[in-house]
């Protein structure tokens, strides 16, 4: 049988067999005969592919060539190799953005986002790996309180209370060196960890915490001064938890004595304590028994009042209170008893400084009753707001009714 290999394949659905190798076989007299084969009959992974050709049926077997498997092989090994660097490429930017996020994220963790100094975590860690560097010979732990801060927020707000610290933090920074380590440990307390310092930048130091610190918002001027205690490495303490403790006794010596600005650890002060310090302006609004007012002789600006004024006037807060005398304390007063009031504060704002002045008033409270009140009023001057007055009220007879009782008993003493 003569056949063409093109004839064969019109059946087939096999274009060409170029790059195959191939087998033609059929059964003739129940034996397999081979009719055409390209030299190797070992076809391994071969296609097979059945034709009737003639009325008998023929079976072809097609696999690549060798050759060919060699280049599916290595295109196939070079695309797998892609896909494996790609995928490493991937792994490895996605740790390393991992790790960049973990410092980023560590250093957020580490930095008091107010200042831009270390807060306390932050601060140990670093000032521990510090100290324990070889070639550190001597180092100082300073510990800062800034001055009435509670009454910065009391008094003028959360707002200009950030603006203290704010500008605590950029005096530190300039003050030091590269070299010092600073902190704000939480509300209104800083650290400073000087390594190795001179006598010349302890001197600065020293003139660092004599100072008065200024700023301004909103055109209105501020100020405010600092208290500092230090304690010394290694001569006082190896151990830095406890120089901190040390430098934070030292500092509250400062405070408690008002005499210095910047003083090291003693003996002597470790003794002292603190517990007295913890007064607010909070606590002296709501302590005082007597009602209190705090106002400008300029225009009668109510600055002040504590929780026993708030209540005289039958208020519910000092936003109340406020609301009711549209901040004004001439407001309260009936309009005779306001120009007395007027023509007084100019007479009292002439007597000396801290000299007591009396009167007697009507008030107004928010439910429109009126009172007697018996006033003692005593003035100074404030650097932000000018000439204030301190004015505490009493009702007329409760006054008289308190007086006679204390000269009844004055008068059985002295009998």
């Amino acid at each position: 049988i003569i056949a063409k290999m093109e004839d064969v394949l019109i059946d087939s659905h096999i274009e060409q067999i170029d790059g195959f190798r191939y087998r033609i076989e059929t059964d003739v007299n129940g034996e397999t005969v081979t009719v055409s084969e390209d030299g190797n009959p070992n076809l391994r992974r071969s296609v097979l592919v059945t034709m009737e050709i003639l009325g008998k049926e023929w079976r072809m077997y097609v696999m690549p060539h060798p050759d060919r498997i060699t280049v599916l092989f290595i295109l196939l090994s070079d695309f797998v190799l892609l896909l494996v660097s790609i995928g490493v490429s991937f792994l490895y930017q996605y740790f390393v953005t991992i790790r960049d996020e973990k410092k980023e994220l560590e250093s957020h963790t580490d930095i008091d986002s107010l200042t831009g100094l270390y807060n306390r975590h932050g601060f140990d860690k670093a000032a521990m790996e510090a100290l324990e560097r070889r070639g550190v010979h001597r180092a100082v732990i300073v510990a800062i309180d800034v001055n009435d801060f509670k009454l910065f927020n009391d008094l003028y707000g959360h707002a200009i209370g950030d603006l203290v610290l704010k500008t605590m933090g950029e005096e530190m920074r300039a003050a030091t060196t590269k070299n010092d380590l600073l902190a704000r440990n939480g509300g209104d307390e800083f650290q400073i960890l000087m390594i190795d310092p001179t006598d010349e930048e302890m001197g600065a130091m020293m003139e660092f915490f004599n100072r008065t610190y200024r700023f301004t918002d909103n055109g209105h001027p501020y100020e405010f001064r600092l208290s500092a205690g230090y304690a010394t490495y290694p001569t006082q303490s190896m151990d830095f938890y406890q120089l901190c403790k040390m430098a934070d006794q030292a500092m509250y010596h400062v405070k408690l004595h008002r005499k210095e600005s910047f003083v090291p650890y003693s003996a002597e002060i470790a003794e002292e304590r603190r517990g007295n310090l913890g007064l607010t302006i909070r606590d002296i609004s709501q302590g005082v028994p007597i009602p209190l007012v705090i106002y400008t002789v300029a225009d009668s600006e109510i600055l002040f009042a504590n929780q026993a004024m708030i209540e005289f006037l039958n208020c519910a807060t000092i936003d109340d209170l406020l609301q009711y005398s549209n901040g004004k304390l001439t407001a309260i007063f009936p309009s005779d008893d306001r120009r007395k009031l007027q023509r007084n504060i100019k007479k009292f704002a002439k007597l000396p400084v801290g000299q007591h002045a009396h009167s007697t008033y009507r008030v107004t409270t928010k439910d429109g009753k009126e009172k007697q009140v018996f006033v003692t009023s005593r003035w100074m001057h404030n650097d932000h707001f000018g000439d204030i007055f301190f004015t505490s009220m009493v009702e007329q007879e409760d006054f008289l009714l308190k007086a006679g009782e204390v000269s009844k008993r004055e008068h059985r003493e002295i009998k």
